[in-house]
């Protein structure tokens, strides 16, 4: 078997300190980011290694991936899954992209009128929402309650963080972040939607 002649935690630490020490480690990585004469030699573009990123981030598409698979309850039982959701995953997505700008975009009251005028049955045959779990401890008024209490709460975190918020009537997030993208101050911005 293997833990038969797997060394212990205590063997493989001895290894180590005997083996390596702090000017093995400087000796041979100090100079890392000079690499090769191949690697000095590829010609790059100025403004690539300059370029600002920008996160945009379709809010209620966020919170409602974030809402039907996080059951996470406050003290008092209210389901805060929503709200734990989006503010957890905008750290990590801050974390893995290092933005210089965040834009939250919201879906504004009545959605896309241009889109519903377009088209009258827009998002017409869309099915509701449904948690991916059994336990529903509040009822379907206390549940519409709840989700813009936990709304209205991200809109007042949000007003503390250094990010942009954005909500127009009549206009979905998707045309906020098309308007975005094109805008000429932001030209050169690599955006992450």
């Amino acid at each position: 078997f293997l833990k038969d002649i797997w060394p212990s935690n205590k063997e493989i630490e001895n290894t180590l300190s005997n083996s390596l020490n702090a000017e093995m480690f400087i000796n041979r990585y100090s100079n890392i980011s000079k690499g090769p004469s191949q690697w000095q030699n590829i010609k790059t573009k100025e403004r690539f290694k300059m370029q600002k990123r920008m996160l945009i981030i379709d809010q209620l598409n966020l919170f409602f991936r974030c809402y039907i698979v996080n059951p996470a309850l406050s003290l008092n039982g209210q389901p805060i899954g929503g709200l734990m959701g989006v503010v957890k995953s905008l750290q990590k997505i801050c974390r893995e992209t290092k933005p210089d700008k965040i834009v939250i975009c919201w879906d504004g009251e009545g959605g896309s009128k241009k889109r519903k005028l377009m088209d009258k049955n827009y998002k017409a045959g869309r099915n509701p929402i449904r948690l991916n779990r059994d336990v529903r401890n509040l009822t379907e008024s206390e549940e519409r309650q709840n989700k813009l209490w936990q709304m209205q709460r991200l809109v007042e975190y949000f007003n503390c963080m250094p990010l942009a918020q954005l909500i127009y009537s009549g206009i979905e997030a998707d045309d906020i972040i098309a308007q975005i993208t094109h805008m000429p101050q932001y030209k050169d911005w690599q955006k992450v939607i």
